[in-house]
């Protein structure tokens, strides 16, 4: 079941509880998150496949069916 992220963006905590907000680009569903909001996971349909987000602490790892990014 998908639930739809409010605008372009999700927060999660870092290890010392600090609130981190991520933002992109284009609309991402929610797919799951910790109860602790620890970490997320998004998915969005691209025109090559599936594109997901995971979203731990200050990180943020994009999957693309064409492109592998981590910021």
């Amino acid at each position: 079941m998908f639930w739809s992220c409010i605008a372009n963006g999700e927060s999660v905590l870092t290890p010392d509880n600090s609130t981190v907000q991520h933002t992109f680009n284009s609309s991402y569903d929610l797919l799951t998150t910790t109860f602790d909001r620890k970490f997320a996971v998004l998915a969005k349909k691209t025109p090559d496949g599936m594109a997901v987000k995971v979203l731990i602490g200050n990180l943020s790892l994009e999957i693309t069916p064409t492109n592998t990014e981590l910021n």
